[in-house]
Parts: C-alpha cells; sequence; structure tokens
C-alpha cells in the first residue's frame, strides 16, 4: 500500500508542480492569474485527454499559480505546496466527490497552511 502512495505521490507532485509552473510563467508573460489558469487547465485536459488524475492534477497546480505573485516568486513555495496538495489530493482521491471545489480546496490549504 505505501508503494502505491509513494508512487501516486510522485507523480501528483509532478503534475502539480508543472501546472503550477507554467501557470507562473503564462503569468510573468503578461496574462492574469484567470486567464494563465484556464490555459493551463485546458492545456492539461487536451494533453492527457481520459486521464483524469493527471488534468486534476494539473489544474491544481495552475490554482496554485494563482496566489499571490510575490509569495510565488519565493523558491520553496510551489515545492512545498505542491507536496502538500499532492499528500491532500491523494488523501482525499475517494473522498468528496461530486462536491464542487474540491481541486480549488486542495490548491487553497497548502498555501493557507505556508
Amino acid at each position: 500500500m505505501w508503494q502505491k502512495i509513494n508512487r501516486g505521490l510522485w507523480y501528483q507532485f509532478f503534475f502539480i508542480s508543472a501546472g503550477a509552473y507554467l501557470c507562473l510563467f503564462l503569468r510573468t508573460s503578461g496574462l492574469t492569474a484567470v486567464y494563465a489558469s484556464a490555459l493551463v487547465g485546458l492545456a492539461g485536459s487536451l494533453l492527457f485527454g481520459s486521464l483524469n488524475k493527471y488534468q486534476s492534477s494539473v489544474y491544481i497546480g495552475s490554482f496554485i499559480a494563482m496566489t499571490e505573485y510575490t509569495l510565488l516568486t519565493q523558491p520553496t513555495f510551489i515545492v512545498l505546496t505542491s507536496i502538500i496538495a499532492a499528500l491532500i489530493s491523494i488523501l482525499t482521491h475517494n473522498k468528496l466527490n461530486g462536491i464542487g471545489g474540491k481541486l480549488g480546496s486542495t490548491a487553497f490549504f497548502p498555501c493557507l497552511i505556508l
């Protein structure tokens, strides 16, 4: 069981941080946080097709990158929030199904903690 959680944690961490860094790149290119997050979510859904867990991980990362810009410039902020968000995502995988705001809440709590 721990091996499955460990492997899932790394996948979640990778795709969450990739979504966050991509959204941060788009924000530094001049897009607003909302447009950058929408483009990252669209790219994630088109790129991963039916792999729903990776789509949602990329979108969680884009929500993390919608945080205040001064926090995003700290090198460890995205890494730490991605790790915490990956843990929350794995622990709530089969919970809260059908309830709106799960992805946003998964991104909000690590940002609130840090």
